[in-house]
């Protein structure tokens, strides 16, 4: 009978053991950063960290990944000892504790390695794992209707009259600063979350919920005729933004409107990308009460991009939190502003 009952509970603890001494038995080794580098295969890069969680082809060819790993996930037999025994020890009651101090084992980090047209690596960079998303200002001023009266050629010459006296501001916009140019997108796209994560990441773009810390260095000059160049990305912006706010089909006729009236003696005029707007966010809220530069009114909150989210979206920057969000373009469209955008040579 006593060889019965010692047989059933060793059965018991046989049967209730096993996950936490499992786990530690299992998992990944870290990966060796020194194989990879510029100039190292993409072969050799997921050999170490398998493949990417996000990814996106440019259209120039250059590639973007994005890979997660994690430190200290490496098999530890001396742990799975340990577990084995405590399991014997407590008749596989030790499961309750084992196995949740194995799930959560080691620490997910992310990298991001961007190639070239060849899978050659170019850049490697390390990530912030992304945290619980912040809802982002959603509301707009819907109050507020396009006014007839807000005529292109008059918002020129307010923002002219506004700017050209501002010492403060034009002594700031012609401060010494070394920066290097960069290209952005300039065609409309569909942009999906992941897409906005990596070009936040690509152009180190500031977004005060999925890429905290990063700054993007702006070259601005004071045009005193109502408009701001950055020589950084070669764009001009309309310096004052629209007085009023409108529907994305609304902005496109308000851009048509100043491209008639040849606002600042150009007629190229167009709403800005996604990238192109996130290239303004500034990463700490300036004088104006904004996360715009002082050479621009920060008044305004919510700008149209050109760039859409499926079917009834389009993409926006609210330049009082500094984030990147969405405004509906169909059904019940919001109400937002225009800050035109114009490419230089």
């Amino acid at each position: 009978m006593r060889v019965a009952i010692v047989s059933f509970l060793l059965c018991l603890c046989l049967a209730l053991t096993g996950c936490s001494v499992w786990m530690s038995m299992t998992g990944d080794p870290e990966p060796d950063f020194s194989l990879i580098k510029t100039g190292s295969r993409r072969m050799e890069v997921e050999q170490q960290l398998g493949s990417p969680v996000e990814s996106i082809r440019e259209p120039d060819g250059i590639t973007v990944d994005i890979y997660e790993y994690k430190i200290g996930d490496e098999p530890r037999p001396d742990h799975a000892m340990g577990h084995l025994q405590l399991d014997f020890l407590t008749f596989g009651a030790w499961e309750v504790v084992g196995t949740p101090l194995e799930v959560f084992r080691g620490e997910k980090r992310r990298v991001m390695v961007k190639y070239d047209a060849d899978d050659n690596v170019v850049t490697v960079k390390s990530l912030q794992m992304p945290k619980d998303k912040k809802k982002a200002q959603q509301q707009s001023d819907s109050s507020r209707q396009v006014n007839s009266k807000d005529s292109p050629h008059m918002e020129g010459v307010l923002a002219k009259d506004q700017y050209r006296d501002d010492a403060k501001r034009l002594a700031y916009a012609l401060k010494e600063v070394h920066v290097s140019k960069v290209t952005l997108r300039k065609e409309p796209r569909a942009l999906s979350e992941q897409d906005v994560h990596i070009l936040l990441v690509r152009y180190n773009c500031y977004d005060s919920v999925r890429n905290r810390g990063a700054v993007f260095a702006n070259d601005f000059v004071d045009n005193t005729d109502g408009t701001v160049t950055d020589r950084a990305t070669s764009l001009m912006w309309h310096q004052a933004g629209s007085l009023s706010t409108m529907t994305w089909s609304q902005a496109q006729e308000y851009v048509r409107l100043l491209n008639e009236s040849s606002f600042a003696d150009h007629s190229d005029w167009r709403l800005p990308t996604l990238e192109e707007l996130a290239s303004l966010i500034e990463s700490q809220s300036m004088e104006n009460r904004s996360h715009i530069h002082p050479l621009f009114s920060g008044k305004q909150a919510d700008y149209w991009s050109t760039d859409t989210y499926g079917s009834v979206s389009a993409w926006k920057v609210d330049f009082h939190c500094g984030c990147i969000g969405q405004g509906l373009i169909d059904g019940y469209p919001s109400y937002l502003y225009v800050r035109v955008v114009r490419s230089l040579g």
